[in-house]
């Protein structure tokens, strides 16, 4: 929790008491939806929570629900707009998982603000803030130029990142590599 220096004492614990608030309602949100005896109209219910988490300041209900809104789900209708929206949201509270999948969203072609560029620096800056899957998207783009043997060496580089980061696919990726390289 971030508190400015020339907040009151009250203001500043308003606003922690807000954050814990959501995370909270958040916390709620996800019992019921990862519950097997839930009804769907509960896990609506669970989907307008996360809504309302969302709007009492928890970056992570920002992103699940713009991770909602790119469809793939039977709670809500697919609309890239509103994904966007709270992608961005999260993004202006410092997320680095939303900037990768707001820039996943703008390299699709069928999503109606495609935006190569605009994806791709997105996602470059997730990069930067070592956000694990974004680091193992990039190996991927290295690898895939096999044409040059120093662009396996720079994939091989964002996987090991990747993995020291806790995504054990871009360990996975790595032996891969070493295995064709064996190979060769």
């Amino acid at each position: 929790v971030v508190i400015k220096e020339n907040m009151s004492a009250d203001t500043s614990d308003k606003i922690i008491s807000e954050e814990i608030d959501s995370d909270q309602i958040l916390i709620k949100a996800l019992r019921i939806l990862d519950s097997v005896t839930a009804a769907k109209a509960e896990k609506l219910d669970a989907v307008e929570l996360v809504k309302t988490a969302s709007e009492g300041g928890s970056v992570r209900a920002s992103v699940l629900m713009g991770f909602f809104y790119e469809g793939d789900n039977s709670l809500v209708d697919t609309d890239f707009e509103m994904s966007r929206h709270f992608y961005e949201k999260a993004i202006e509270q410092g997320s680095s998982s939303a900037k990768y999948r707001l820039g996943i969203l703008y390299t699709d072609k069928e999503v109606p603000f495609f935006d190569l560029k605009k994806g791709h620096d997105l996602i470059i800056a997730s990069a930067h803030d070592g956000y694990s899957f974004a680091l193992c998207y990039l190996g991927d783009c290295f690898r895939s130029k096999v044409d040059d043997t120093r662009n396996l060496e720079v994939a091989y580089r964002y996987y090991a990142l990747a993995g020291e980061r806790g995504l054990g696919l871009g360990y996975h990726y790595m032996a891969e590599i070493d295995a064709s390289r064996q190979q060769l």
